[in-house]
């Protein structure tokens, strides 16, 4: 005689949380994957103006104002710092070594994140699989025994 019922042992090996867990570690992802391209365009853009202050040269360069709306502007080059957007309607001013460094480790740590995603992510597809093989032995159990009394 079984001590557990068939719907008590498939109701805890559920893989209802696993797949939860999933879909959360996916968004995160893709919200890193994301911005990791934004933070390289943001790093080239702080190298070109520290470039161009070390030439000596003053910028044109057009920048949108709002949608469909463009502006002209010449950056001079006696700029010494930057504006840097860091989230939650914050922006903070830097000079340009201090803005090239911490957007140069944001995109080191943003990379090493997408790898530990993509890891947990394959543990977490394993548990997956090996949750549902275990449902189905227990469920294929349940039949054989039904059949033979």
């Amino acid at each position: 005689m079984a001590l557990y019922s068939v719907n008590y042992c498939t109701k805890l090996m559920s893989d209802r949380q696993l797949k939860y867990l999933e879909r959360r570690l996916l968004q995160q992802k893709y919200v890193i994957k994301e911005k990791i391209p934004e933070m390289k365009r943001a790093l080239d853009s702080v190298v070109l103006l520290k470039e161009k202050k070390d030439a000596d040269q003053v910028i044109k360069t057009t920048f949108e104002l709002s949608e469909h709306v463009w502006a002209n502007a010449e950056i001079p080059s006696d700029n010494e710092t930057v504006f840097l957007w860091l989230g939650a309607n914050v922006m903070v001013e830097y000079s340009l070594e201090e803005a090239i460094e911490l957007l140069s480790d944001n995109i080191t740590k943003g990379k090493a994140t997408l790898e530990k995603f993509s890891e947990e992510l394959n543990i977490l597809k394993d548990q997956i699989v090996v949750t549902e093989v275990n449902t189905a032995r227990v469920l294929n159990h349940d039949i054989r025994q039904r059949k033979n009394p």
